[in-house]
């Protein structure tokens, strides 16, 4: 009796296998700014022709004020800023080079602190983790924003 063996209960376990073919969902490249392409000089000349009293201030409304001005922002900022496509496969779209160089940066130190077991390696490290912390929440919040604003 293979069932009581498992458990003590006098209903008998069910043991079965389940053979299936599961595709991987391949992932669409996604595009994302290419900050070191960006023509920065265009974009502040554009900026500093808009004339933001009349975009913002022409109505009491701030949640107006506030999207006319992204979509302002936007708008300079798509015509100025080269778009590049990247793979979506292993990392979540806020994740980003900043993210990474300091992710980078946090495991080096808690490598080092893990090494010489120093106080002031670990308050280095521990530093470093808060900062981590605290930018993959403002990815992660921003990255939400750019998605409500692109539906």
């Amino acid at each position: 009796d293979n069932g009581s063996q498992l458990c003590k209960s006098d209903h008998y376990s069910i043991s079965f296998n389940i053979i299936s073919k599961v595709k991987k969902k391949k992932l669409a490249k996604r595009e994302i700014y290419n900050y070191k392409r960006a023509d920065w000089e265009s974009i502040n000349n554009e900026l500093s022709l808009v004339n933001w009293d009349s975009l913002l201030l022409s109505n009491d409304d701030i949640e107006l004020a506030w999207s006319r001005f992204k979509n302002k922002l936007f708008l300079i900022t798509d015509r100025h800023i080269p778009k590049i496509k990247v793979d979506n496969s292993s990392q979540p779209p806020w994740f980003d080079s900043e993210t990474h160089n300091l992710c980078r940066d946090k495991e080096r130190l808690r490598f080092r602190y893990k090494q010489s077991k120093a106080m002031e390696h670990y308050v280095q490290y521990s530093d470093c983790r808060q900062k981590f912390k605290r930018l993959v929440q403002q990815k992660m919040r921003d990255n939400f924003n750019n998605v409500e604003r692109c539906h």
